[in-house]
């Protein structure tokens, strides 16, 4: 039995003293790279961005409004000129009375007709409810 045990031994000690050379752990897999780095820098600069672009359209979205008191506008009460589209205020009154007061502002549906529904095409499908006919089985 000492020579099973002393083959037993030699073959122990020649496994345990195989080994890799290198440091398998780290060849497969994969060290430790910048990739962090990289993530907070293009982290921050989306964030950057859109602060920047929130910044924009607030300033390009928000009421502009005057700092100091202005005085009010003259209207002046001269002849105005032929190509000149504006109508004083005083004249308004008198153009809407021109208009009949009997004009109805909305237009008459009574002239409008719709054409009926189409029918729904039958596809031979059966809906009834026949429940006999087909059971599950358990």
């Amino acid at each position: 039995m000492s020579d099973l045990r002393n083959q037993l031994d030699a073959l122990k000690s020649e496994y345990r003293s195989q080994r890799y050379p290198g440091d398998l752990a780290t060849e497969l897999l994969q060290p430790p790279s910048a990739r962090p780095i990289i993530f907070r820098i293009g982290a921050f600069a989306t964030v950057a961005a859109a602060i920047a672009a929130a910044i924009v359209l607030w300033l390009g979205h928000r009421l502009i409004v005057p700092t100091g008191i202005q005085p009010p506008v003259q209207v002046a009460t001269t002849t105005r000129p032929q190509d000149d589209q504006s109508v004083p205020v005083a004249d308004v009154p008198a153009m809407l009375s021109a208009f009949p007061e009997d004009l109805p502002l909305t237009p008459s549906t009574s002239g409008i007709e719709m054409p009926p529904m189409p029918a729904v095409p039958s596809m031979g499908f059966d809906f009834t409810n026949n429940t006999s006919d087909t059971k599950e089985s358990t």
